[in-house]
């Protein structure tokens, strides 16, 4: 699963965002919507140049500690 594309109420893009309070949020709301206990595996659609890479990897690892993801595809983008 992808997430950090942002999305317009219309329906259109207009950013990306991979913060740390944001991914948890968009796992969180993933994980309600799907209705499923984790996620197999969770990368970013695009890096956000705004956020360091570590913070994006960091995060990601805390939500597999966390029991929200089972695996971690960072390496594939």
């Amino acid at each position: 699963m992808k997430f950090s594309a942002l999305r317009s109420p219309d329906g259109g893009w207009f950013g990306i965002d991979t913060r740390p309070s944001s991914m948890k949020n968009f796992a969180t709301y993933s994980l309600a919507r799907l209705g499923v206990d984790d996620i197999d595996i969770y990368r970013p659609a695009q890096l956000d140049p705004q956020v360091p890479l570590e913070d994006t990897i960091g995060t990601i690892a805390d939500l597999v500690t966390g029991g929200y993801i089972r695996a971690n595809a960072i390496n594939s983008i």
